[in-house]
C-alpha cells in the first residue's frame, strides 16, 4: 500500500500537482485537482499561461490576471467565446445558450482547453478562479468550433450591438434587457464557416 502511495505522489510531482491539493479538509477538496482555461490562443504545452488585462465581473474592474474554472464545459464556453466574440463584445452563458453582442472580424474555427495547475489560484466566484501570476500548463485539448458546439449542445445568439460609451455595468444591463425581451437572433455557425 505504501508503494502505491509513493508511486502516486511521484506521478503527481512529475505532473506538477502539489500534494497539498490532493489532501482533503473536512471531507472536501480545498482546491480542485486541476483547473481549465479555454481560449483560441495556441500556447505551447511547456509554456505558461500569461496574465492579461481583462474585466473581472465580480470586482467590476480591469485586472491583470489568468482566469480559470473547475467546470470543463464552462472552459469550452470560454474557448468558443474567444473564437467568436468581437472586440469589446459582452458575452453571457445562459444554460447552453451563448449570447454575444458582436462577432470577431476574423472568426477562428479552432480553440484550446488548457488543464492548468491550481496552486496559485484563489476562488473568485462559484467555480471560477483567478491568479495574478503566470501559470503552468499541464495538458491541452484542441477543439473544432463546429464540432464542440454540437457535442456540448450550445446555441449561439447575437444580440444588438451595445453602447460602448456606457459603463460596463450598464452594458451588461442593456444586454440582459435584450435577452429578457427576446431581442436576439440565433446564429447558424455552419453557414458562417
Amino acid at each position: 500500500m505504501l508503494f502505491l502511495w509513493l508511486t502516486y505522489v511521484s506521478l503527481c510531482q512529475q505532473l506538477r500537482f502539489p500534494i497539498r491539493n490532493l489532501l482533503q479538509k473536512g471531507g472536501t477538496m480545498d482546491k480542485p485537482f486541476v483547473l481549465y482555461h479555454g481560449t483560441c490562443n495556441d500556447i505551447a504545452i511547456n509554456d505558461y499561461l500569461k496574465t492579461f488585462s481583462n474585466y473581472n465581473r465580480n470586482s467590476m474592474q480591469a485586472v491583470n490576471a489568468v482566469f480559470a474554472t473547475s467546470n470543463k464545459t464552462k472552459a469550452v464556453y470560454f474557448g468558443l467565446r474567444s473564437c467568436l466574440a468581437g472586440r469589446n463584445s459582452r458575452c453571457k452563458l445562459d444554460n447552453k445558450r451563448i449570447f454575444l453582442s458582436s462577432l470577431r472580424e476574423m472568426l477562428k474555427s479552432t480553440f484550446y482547453v488548457y488543464s492548468i495547475d491550481p496552486t496559485d489560484f484563489r476562488l473568485d466566484s462559484k467555480d471560477e478562479y483567478i491568479s495574478y501570476r503566470d501559470v503552468q500548463i499541464l495538458s491541452v485539448e484542441k477543439y473544432d468550433l463546429k464540432k464542440a458546439i454540437a457535442e456540448y449542445g450550445f446555441e449561439i445568439y447575437l444580440i444588438p450591438e451595445l453602447d460602448i460609451n456606457k459603463s460596463v455595468c450598464n452594458q451588461i444591463k442593456q444586454m440582459n434587457d435584450y435577452i429578457d425581451s427576446n431581442n436576439f437572433q440565433k446564429l447558424d455557425i455552419a453557414s458562417i464557416f
